[in-house]
């Protein structure tokens, strides 16, 4: 799991993690799985920006997903 308050593609989780199921896949017992920024410009306001921004919600829903629960 790979959490992080970037965007979702070419951020540091993302090239973190992309190495290691393509080198490792046969070990690995759930995938990979990263929780970052929605893939959307940042807004100003604070209630969207707190939508947009990793949350606790996001991250249990992804460790509920990994752990197909």
């Amino acid at each position: 799991m790979i959490v992080e308050q970037d965007r979702p593609l070419c951020g540091i989780g993302a090239e973190v993690c992309y190495p290691h199921p393509k080198n490792i896949f046969d070990e690995l017992d759930a995938p990979v799985m990263r929780v970052s920024q929605e893939d959307v410009p940042m807004p100003y306001n604070e209630k969207l920006e707190k939508a947009v921004l990793p949350n606790m919600d996001k991250l249990i829903a992804a460790v509920n997903k990994v752990c197909y629960a």
